[in-house]
């Protein structure tokens, strides 16, 4: 008797472990079912997007460049970070500068001047909603974010780093 309790205790339990793993199987129940039901906002999209976008551009550059994408809430802003912190990734103010060219180039960014080369950056872009639907955005939102993307590199190690920043529509560094 004591051993049909212990095999039934067993199989109860092999029974709920078993339809564990097949929920997390079927998508439209448990983790899968309630991340697909979440909404996903046009900010979220944009971040994910250009995040994979500014890494290649990164990897262009070369493979010790990281880039990232975050949103300030408090200061208004979209920060487009690039780093290098290697003792090879450090240079002067020129070699900064040479990384802002190449980020603002690759927006599609003339950056001699600091305006587009055709109406809006690629960056602007990665925020436009799949599918192209874009009832209800303020007339020239693409232009207005362009305008809202500040440009962040820190090449070389610690203290001794070069950093350089400036807005994506300008030319120079600050």
């Amino acid at each position: 008797m004591r051993r049909r309790g212990v095999a039934g205790v067993a199989l109860v339990l092999w029974a709920g472990v078993s339809a564990g793993f097949a929920a997390a199987d079927d998508p439209g129940k448990g983790v899968f079912g309630w991340l697909e039901t979440r909404p996903l906002t046009l900010m979220d999209h944009g971040l994910a997007a250009l995040g994979a976008e500014l890494q290649a551009v990164a990897a262009e550059w070369g493979p010790d460049l990281q880039a990232a994408a975050a949103y300030d809430r408090a200061a208004g802003r979209i920060v487009l970070s690039f780093h290098d912190w290697t003792e090879e990734a450090l240079t002067d103010s020129a070699g900064c500068q040479e990384v802002l060219d190449m980020v603002r180039l690759a927006a599609g960014i003339d950056p001699d001047s600091g305006l587009p080369l055709d109406g809006t950056s690629t960056y602007a872009s990665a925020f436009a909603p799949p599918g192209g639907d874009q009832t209800g955005a303020p007339e020239g939102w693409l232009a207005a974010l362009d305008r809202k993307f500040k440009l962040v590199v820190i090449l070389g190690p610690g203290d001794r780093a070069v950093r350089c920043s400036g807005p994506l529509l300008a030319p120079g560094a600050s």
